[in-house]
């Protein structure tokens, strides 16, 4: 479930991915990146920018 809020956030684009990531939970932006990665395969920036 957190991996939707943070895919909502991240549409959103109204905050920074660290301030998401902070949000959710995690350390730094890199902790963020890492569990974002493990739940949809991508980073959080190749998903806010849908590459």
């Amino acid at each position: 479930m957190r991996a939707d809020v943070a895919k909502e956030r991240l549409r959103e684009d109204r905050m920074t991915i660290a301030e998401i990531g902070l949000m959710h939970g995690c350390s730094d932006k890199p902790h963020f990146t890492r569990f974002f990665r493990g739940q949809t395969g991508m980073t959080p920036t190749q998903f806010r920018f849908g590459s």
